[in-house]
This record gives C-alpha cells, sequence and structure tokens, in this order.
C-alpha cells in the first residue's frame, strides 16, 4: 500500500502523552484501519492511530468480515512491547479504556451518562445491544511484539441514523467532527496508557 497517496496524515499536538495518538492517520474510506496499521507497521511511528469514517473489510474473530458505514468510530493503533505475557491483557486495556473514556466524556460536557458495558473478553454492549467491538493481533520480530490494536464502535443495526446532507457537506461540519473525535480519542488514549501502566505495576509485583 502506497500510504502517501491514500491517507492523509496529522501530527496532533493536543494530546497529553508521550507516544500514542501523536500521529493520526485518516482516511474518508478504506477497506481496513486494522490492515493498515498491521501491513505498515514498521513504517509508522509506535502509537500511530489510523481512523476511517467508513469501512468496506474490516476484521473481526474468526475471519470475519465487518461493514461499516458513516456513524462508526474506527480506530487502530500502533503498539510494541517486549514481554509476550503482557500481549493477550491488551484487548481487556483497551475495553476498559474506551468504556472509561465514554463516561469521561459524557461527564465533562454535561450529557447523560452511557452506560457502555463489556461482554468479555472484548465486546461492547448498550441496553443489552452489542455497539462495538475490540480486535488485537500482534506478530514478533527482532525480540519485540508488534502489537495491532483498535476498535470498531457503532450504533446498533436497528437505528437510523438521518443526516441534513447540506449541513454534512460543510467545513463548520468537517472542524467539529474532527474536534469530537480528537477528544474521544484522547480520553480513550489517556486512558489507555494509566491502565496499562497499573498492568505492568501489578505484573512486576507479581515477579518480586
Amino acid at each position: 500500500m502506497n500510504l502517501q497517496s491514500s491517507l492523509s496524515f496529522i501530527n496532533v499536538e493536543s494530546l497529553c502523552t508521550d507516544t500514542f495518538g501523536r500521529l493520526l492517520v485518516w482516511s474518508p474510506r478504506l477497506a481496513s484501519t486494522h490492515d493498515v496499521v498491521l501491513h505498515n507497521f514498521c513504517e509508522l511511528s509506535i502509537g500511530s492511530v489510523c481512523l476511517a469514517d467508513i469501512q468496506t473489510k474490516g476484521r473481526g474473530r474468526s475471519k470475519n468480515v465487518w461493514e461499516s458505514p458513516l456513524g462508526c468510530f474506527l480506530f487502530f493503533f500502533t503498539l510494541q512491547m517486549e514481554d509476550g505475557r503482557i500481549v493477550p491483557l491488551v484487548q481487556y486495556v483497551v475495553s476498559l479504556a474506551i468504556t472509561k473514556a465514554v463516561k469521561d466524556i459524557c461527564n465533562k460536557n454535561g450529557l447523560p451518562s452511557i452506560d457502555v458495558k463489556i461482554k468479555w473478553p472484548n465486546d461492547l454492549y448498550l441496553n443489552g445491544l452489542k455497539v462495538g467491538g475490540i480486535l488485537c493481533t500482534s506478530t514478533y520480530k527482532l525480540k519485540k511484539f508488534n502489537v495491532s490494536a483498535g476498535s470498531k464502535t457503532f450504533l446498533p443495526q436497528n437505528k437510523r441514523i438521518e443526516i441534513d446532507v447540506a449541513e454534512y457537506d460543510t467545513i463548520k461540519y468537517w472542524k467539529q467532527r474532527a474536534l469530537g473525535l480528537e477528544k474521544l480519542l484522547e480520553a480513550s488514549i489517556q486512558r489507555e496508557q494509566i491502565l496499562q501502566d497499573k498492568l505492568l505495576e501489578r505484573i512486576n509485583n507479581i515477579e518480586r
């Protein structure tokens, strides 16, 4: 894949993180955000996040293929680890980070709380309906695990999305949408980094 011709690269300066989310790779339409991260891992800096508005061949468990229409929140990021015992825990950290991020954004903006729950190991549910899923894959190279992790969060299938075309096709709309995505991404990444640090701390305590 030619990254330069198919994707837009955005340097995000407002995040309070060291690596996660500093490079945002975006496209209005992709076959799979997971595949972009997986197949171009060595070309992307660690912590890079790939976002798409529409996804046509997203990957699920057991090689399931997902189509994701406009309105879904699709992202994958790069992560590198040396301890293989921690790699299986990444999907739990991502699940927890997303549920916490949703609650934090609601609280900060004075919105009604959205109680997103986790159905282990990697599904997100709201009011008994599945609204998202987590996928983490890894490869081993040069004594390090290259982890591609991310999520697809969507509306239940029986919910319609009404779009005002005139509003949709404006610069103001896209600026607001980009700001909303950045806030959600920032909250999720910050939570994820904190949870990962806690997991590493507990593992180190067990080994002592």
